[in-house]
């Protein structure tokens, strides 16, 4: 059995035999899980900006709503149309900065 390595994106398993690949670098060269993978693709779906690599791990708040927005879209089988304050209500970038900010903070700690 090869041992699990870690998603750089969501910080959950990452199996290196079948990892899937980032869309969001050119080239295509960094492994996420296949969970990520799929966020990934929904986020430019419905038209919301990557989050870049430097970004990364991605809050779990964050992955949290993406994960939700997901879920809702497949239950409803309609394609997903956001606006921009639709975004911010989803994806509230003050909020994620101060969790990320609280986050460094304990980290320094």
């Amino acid at each position: 059995m090869t041992a699990m390595e870690e998603c750089p994106r969501c910080g959950g398993d990452l199996d290196p035999t079948a990892p899937a690949i980032s869309r969001i670098t050119a080239p295509r060269e960094i492994a996420i899980c296949s969970t990520c993978s799929a966020l990934e693709a929904h986020r430019d779906a419905w038209g919301l900006p990557p989050i870049p690599p430097s970004d990364w791990p991605v809050h779990p708040l964050e992955l949290g709503r993406e994960f939700a927005l997901w879920k809702d879209f497949e239950q409803k089988g309609e394609r997903v149309e956001l606006s921009p304050d639709d975004v911010e209500e989803l994806f509230p970038s003050e909020e994620i900065q101060r969790l990320r900010d609280a986050e460094d903070e304990r980290c320094e700690d």
